[in-house]
Protein backbone atom coordinates (compact mmCIF):
# COMPACT_ATOMS: atom_id res chain seq x y z
CA UNK A 1 0.00 0.00 0.00
CA UNK A 2 1.35 3.43 -0.96
CA UNK A 3 1.72 6.16 1.72
CA UNK A 4 -1.18 8.09 0.14
CA UNK A 5 -3.50 5.08 0.18
CA UNK A 6 -2.34 4.19 3.68
CA UNK A 7 -3.22 7.67 4.95
CA UNK A 8 -6.59 7.58 3.18
CA UNK A 9 -7.33 4.16 4.71
CA UNK A 10 -6.48 5.50 8.18
CA UNK A 11 -8.99 8.30 7.75
CA UNK A 12 -11.73 5.93 6.69
CA UNK A 13 -10.94 3.21 9.21
CA UNK A 14 -9.04 4.77 12.12
CA UNK A 15 -7.46 2.38 14.59
CA UNK A 16 -8.01 2.67 18.32
CA UNK A 17 -5.71 2.93 21.29
CA UNK A 18 -5.31 -0.53 22.72
CA UNK A 19 -5.86 0.82 26.22
CA UNK A 20 -8.38 3.67 26.29
CA UNK A 21 -9.94 2.92 22.85
CA UNK A 22 -9.48 6.51 21.68
CA UNK A 23 -9.42 6.72 17.89
CA UNK A 24 -5.96 6.99 16.38
CA UNK A 25 -5.13 8.55 13.05
CA UNK A 26 -1.52 7.42 13.14
CA UNK A 27 0.06 4.00 12.89
CA UNK A 28 0.73 3.26 16.54
CA UNK A 29 -0.76 1.19 19.34
CA UNK A 30 -1.30 3.68 22.18
CA UNK A 31 -2.56 7.25 22.12
CA UNK A 32 -0.29 10.05 23.26
CA UNK A 33 -2.19 10.50 26.51
CA UNK A 34 -1.70 6.86 27.48
CA UNK A 35 1.97 7.02 26.50
CA UNK A 36 2.43 10.10 28.67
CA UNK A 37 0.97 8.25 31.65
CA UNK A 38 3.42 5.35 31.55
CA UNK A 39 5.25 4.92 34.84
CA UNK A 40 8.64 3.25 34.57
CA UNK A 41 9.84 1.18 37.48
CA UNK A 42 12.72 2.85 39.28
CA UNK A 43 15.99 1.02 38.41
CA UNK A 44 17.17 1.48 42.00
CA UNK A 45 14.35 -0.84 43.15
CA UNK A 46 16.21 -3.82 41.80
CA UNK A 47 18.96 -5.67 43.58
CA UNK A 48 20.70 -8.81 42.46
CA UNK A 49 20.12 -9.99 38.90
CA UNK A 50 16.46 -9.26 38.21
CA UNK A 51 14.69 -6.24 36.74
CA UNK A 52 11.54 -5.19 34.87
CA UNK A 53 10.26 -2.14 33.02
CA UNK A 54 6.71 -1.61 34.30
CA UNK A 55 4.24 -2.80 36.89
CA UNK A 56 1.57 -5.12 35.50
CA UNK A 57 -1.18 -2.52 35.10
CA UNK A 58 -2.38 0.31 32.90
CA UNK A 59 -1.66 0.88 29.24
CA UNK A 60 1.30 -1.50 28.99
CA UNK A 61 -0.81 -4.31 30.46
CA UNK A 62 -3.34 -3.72 27.66
CA UNK A 63 -0.55 -3.71 25.09
CA UNK A 64 0.95 -6.92 26.46
CA UNK A 65 -2.48 -8.58 26.55
CA UNK A 66 -3.01 -7.74 22.87
CA UNK A 67 0.46 -9.07 22.08
CA UNK A 68 -0.09 -12.39 23.87
CA UNK A 69 -3.74 -13.17 23.31
CA UNK A 70 -4.97 -11.19 20.29
CA UNK A 71 -2.57 -12.55 17.68
CA UNK A 72 -0.39 -9.45 17.39
CA UNK A 73 3.18 -10.77 17.33
CA UNK A 74 4.35 -7.60 15.57
CA UNK A 75 3.97 -5.74 18.88
CA UNK A 76 7.18 -7.42 20.05
CA UNK A 77 9.21 -4.73 18.27
CA UNK A 78 7.57 -1.86 20.20
CA UNK A 79 7.71 -3.71 23.52
CA UNK A 80 11.37 -4.59 23.04
CA UNK A 81 12.00 -0.89 22.48
CA UNK A 82 10.71 -0.21 25.99
CA UNK A 83 12.96 -2.97 27.32
CA UNK A 84 16.00 -1.44 25.61
CA UNK A 85 15.33 1.93 27.26
CA UNK A 86 14.98 0.35 30.71
CA UNK A 87 18.10 -1.76 30.19
CA UNK A 88 20.04 1.41 29.50
CA UNK A 89 18.62 2.99 32.67
CA UNK A 90 19.71 -0.05 34.70
CA UNK A 91 23.31 0.42 33.67
CA UNK A 92 23.88 -3.33 33.31
CA UNK A 93 26.69 -4.69 31.16
CA UNK A 94 25.78 -5.88 27.68
CA UNK A 95 25.36 -9.69 27.94
CA UNK A 96 27.14 -12.20 25.74
CA UNK A 97 23.86 -13.77 24.68
CA UNK A 98 20.14 -13.69 25.33
CA UNK A 99 17.82 -16.61 26.03
CA UNK A 100 14.15 -16.83 27.01
CA UNK A 101 11.53 -18.75 28.94
CA UNK A 102 10.19 -21.48 26.63
CA UNK A 103 6.60 -22.56 26.14
CA UNK A 104 5.24 -26.06 26.10
CA UNK A 105 4.70 -27.54 22.64
CA UNK A 106 0.92 -27.45 23.08
CA UNK A 107 0.80 -23.79 24.13
CA UNK A 108 3.15 -22.77 21.34
CA UNK A 109 0.99 -24.63 18.83
CA UNK A 110 -2.17 -23.01 20.20
CA UNK A 111 -0.84 -19.43 20.27
CA UNK A 112 1.39 -19.79 17.24
CA UNK A 113 4.36 -18.03 18.84
CA UNK A 114 6.22 -17.64 22.10
CA UNK A 115 5.91 -14.03 23.28
CA UNK A 116 9.06 -14.24 25.42
CA UNK A 117 11.06 -15.55 22.47
CA UNK A 118 9.84 -12.72 20.23
CA UNK A 119 10.79 -10.14 22.86
CA UNK A 120 14.23 -11.76 23.15
CA UNK A 121 14.75 -11.76 19.38
CA UNK A 122 13.81 -8.10 19.03
CA UNK A 123 15.92 -7.05 22.02
CA UNK A 124 18.83 -9.10 20.69
CA UNK A 125 18.56 -7.27 17.36
CA UNK A 126 18.61 -3.91 19.14
CA UNK A 127 21.62 -4.87 21.29
CA UNK A 128 23.25 -6.72 18.37
CA UNK A 129 23.90 -9.88 20.35
CA UNK A 130 22.88 -13.50 19.64
CA UNK A 131 19.65 -15.05 20.89
CA UNK A 132 19.83 -18.76 21.70
CA UNK A 133 17.07 -21.10 22.87
CA UNK A 134 18.86 -22.77 25.76
CA UNK A 135 15.83 -24.19 27.60
CA UNK A 136 12.83 -26.37 26.93
CA UNK A 137 9.91 -27.43 29.07
CA UNK A 138 9.80 -31.03 30.17
CA UNK A 139 6.05 -31.26 29.84
CA UNK A 140 2.93 -29.16 29.40
CA UNK A 141 2.08 -26.90 32.31
CA UNK A 142 -1.24 -25.03 32.56
CA UNK A 143 -1.51 -21.26 32.89
CA UNK A 144 -0.28 -20.00 36.26
CA UNK A 145 -2.48 -16.92 36.50
CA UNK A 146 -5.09 -18.58 38.72
CA UNK A 147 -2.72 -20.65 40.86
CA UNK A 148 -1.65 -19.90 44.41
CA UNK A 149 2.04 -19.19 45.03
CA UNK A 150 2.80 -22.61 46.56
CA UNK A 151 0.98 -24.35 43.70
CA UNK A 152 3.05 -22.46 41.14
CA UNK A 153 6.30 -23.48 42.80
CA UNK A 154 5.22 -27.13 42.88
CA UNK A 155 4.13 -26.96 39.25
CA UNK A 156 7.39 -25.49 38.06
CA UNK A 157 9.66 -27.80 40.00
CA UNK A 158 11.99 -29.53 37.55
CA UNK A 159 9.91 -28.23 34.60
CA UNK A 160 12.88 -27.05 32.50
CA UNK A 161 15.76 -28.86 30.89
CA UNK A 162 18.59 -27.85 28.60
CA UNK A 163 17.99 -27.98 24.86
CA UNK A 164 21.27 -26.59 23.54
CA UNK A 165 24.97 -27.29 23.91
CA UNK A 166 25.83 -23.72 22.98
CA UNK A 167 29.08 -22.56 24.58
CA UNK A 168 28.01 -20.58 27.64
CA UNK A 169 30.89 -21.28 30.02
CA UNK A 170 31.93 -18.05 31.76
CA UNK A 171 29.40 -16.11 29.64
CA UNK A 172 26.93 -13.47 30.76
CA UNK A 173 23.37 -14.70 29.93
CA UNK A 174 20.30 -12.46 29.86
CA UNK A 175 17.10 -14.44 30.47
CA UNK A 176 13.90 -12.85 29.07
CA UNK A 177 10.30 -13.34 30.17
CA UNK A 178 7.22 -11.22 29.61
CA UNK A 179 5.80 -11.02 33.17
CA UNK A 180 7.40 -11.69 36.54
CA UNK A 181 4.83 -13.01 39.03
CA UNK A 182 6.10 -14.99 42.03
CA UNK A 183 9.58 -15.57 40.68
CA UNK A 184 9.16 -19.35 40.55
CA UNK A 185 9.59 -19.50 36.77
CA UNK A 186 12.72 -17.35 36.76
CA UNK A 187 14.29 -19.23 39.68
CA UNK A 188 13.68 -22.62 38.11
CA UNK A 189 14.98 -21.49 34.71
CA UNK A 190 18.05 -19.85 36.25
CA UNK A 191 18.85 -22.99 38.22
CA UNK A 192 18.73 -25.01 35.01
CA UNK A 193 20.93 -22.50 33.15
CA UNK A 194 23.54 -22.71 35.89
CA UNK A 195 24.27 -26.25 34.68
CA UNK A 196 25.95 -24.57 31.70
CA UNK A 197 28.44 -22.83 34.02
CA UNK A 198 27.82 -19.23 32.92
CA UNK A 199 29.63 -16.35 34.59
CA UNK A 200 26.32 -14.65 35.38
CA UNK A 201 22.61 -14.96 34.65
CA UNK A 202 20.41 -11.85 34.73
CA UNK A 203 16.62 -12.02 34.40
CA UNK A 204 14.84 -9.19 32.63
CA UNK A 205 11.06 -8.96 32.24
CA UNK A 206 8.79 -6.49 30.53
CA UNK A 207 6.38 -6.28 33.47
CA UNK A 208 6.11 -7.24 37.14
CA UNK A 209 2.98 -8.01 39.14
CA UNK A 210 4.53 -6.86 42.41
CA UNK A 211 7.69 -4.72 42.31
CA UNK A 212 8.11 -5.16 46.07
CA UNK A 213 8.85 -8.90 45.70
Amino acid sequence: MTPLLDSFSSLLFPSKCLHCKEELFETKELCQQCLNQLEWLDPTLFKGHLAACFEYEGALKSLLHAFKYNDRPYLAKSLAGFMLLQYARLGWDIPDLITYIPQSFLRAATRGYNQSELLAVELGALLQIPVVGLLKRKSFTPSQTQLAKDDRKALLQESFELRSTHDTKDKHILLIDDVYTTGATIKCATKTLEQLHPRRVDAFCLMMTNPDL
